[in-house]
């Protein structure tokens, strides 16, 4: 697969596929009309290790973090403030609760589901419509920050009294830089963006090592001059955390084990324009990705691109 692999990264189809998307961002329709023209090498600009603040880090100069997704299908009835307001109390968890050292919030504006998926898995995913993500020194200091009972009363109160499908908390793992700026997202380039998160199963054919490579080059390639990633990484999923639904909505309801379920999480935080994000999906390996292309070792169980605004943004006094 490895080889096949190579052609990915090397070839532009003549058109980009598409994929099935919930609601829809700004940026260009056709990827390859507005930038291929740039790029002359797909593979050579994907093994670039990547870039931060303006220079190149060593592969081999990273260290590993525990991450915490947590996704909120808050009811349509609730109006901007009262979303606000809940948004807010459970981010402030950081500043009661030991553990997460930066984190980042905000609504989710793109939902992303595999093509050819069911209509109903599609129309469960597009309930989640706000996300936080919490960044943590290690597994344990993020197991603590869970299991602690402020956390869990308070995600679980939201998952019963303000939500249409619960709460879900995602874990995994990640290997970024081995830098202040990158550990804590320091600096005026973290202030606003998007975070793009990609629940990822490994192929039936793909190996482990076939799966690394693939996502290191995915990797370069978002973090390129030609899509401008800030960061780029990924890693194993640890938990699902299923947090309690009143009882007569759990039947009614995809369970968040199988709607969040997956091997690995691909995450890149990109800057304000949104078109680098779109940009960077309709991308060859993204589209091999979303497509489930024979020749990738991973395709896409469920997607999330959140916007993240000045103040949703920030390093955690802990």
């Amino acid at each position: 697969m490895a080889s096949q692999i190579g052609t990915i990264f090397q070839l532009f189809p003549s058109r980009a596929a598409t994929c099935q998307r919930n609601s829809q961002i700004s940026g260009p329709r056709h990827y390859y009309d507005s930038i291929s023209t740039k790029i002359n090498n797909m593979e050579s600009i994907a093994t670039e290790t990547g870039r931060k603040r303006g220079r190149v880090v060593a592969s081999a100069d990273t260290c590993q973090v525990a991450e915490s997704l947590t996704v909120f299908s808050l009811t349509p009835d609730l109006d901007d403030e009262q979303i606000s307001e809940v948004i807010d109390t459970c981010w402030s968890l950081q500043y009661m609760v030991r553990g997460p050292v930066c984190g980042s919030a905000g609504p989710v504006i793109t939902g992303l589901v595999p093509s050819g998926t069911q209509s109903h898995k599609a129309t469960s995913l597009e309930q989640f419509n706000n996300c936080i993500l919490f960044r943590y020194a290690s597994e344990k200091s993020m197991q603590d920050f869970l299991n602690h009972l402020k956390t869990k009363y308070m995600l679980d109160d939201v998952a019963k009294e303000k939500t249409s499908a619960g709460v879900a908390t995602v874990t995994f793992m990640t290997s970024i830089p081995n830098e202040l700026e990158s550990i804590f997202r320091r600096g005026a380039e973290w202030e606003e963006g998007y975070e793009l998160i990609l629940g990822l199963d490994r192929s039936a054919d793909g190996s482990t090592d076939d799966v690394e490579e693939f996502l290191r080059l995915t990797e370069g390639l978002a973090s390129s001059s030609a899509f401008g990633a800030v960061q780029a990484a990924h890693g194993p999923v640890l938990s699902v955390i299923n947090h309690t639904l009143q009882p007569e909505k759990e039947k009614e309801c995809i369970s968040c084990d199988d709607q969040f379920r997956c091997d690995t999480i691909f995450i890149a935080r990109f800057p304000q324009d949104s078109s680098a994000v779109e940009s960077f999906l309709q991308s060859p390996p993204m589209q091999a990705v979303i497509q489930a292309d024979t020749r990738s070792p991973v395709s896409l169980a469920w997607g999330l691109i959140m916007e993240v605004s000045p103040g949703q943004s920030n390093e955690s006094l802990n």
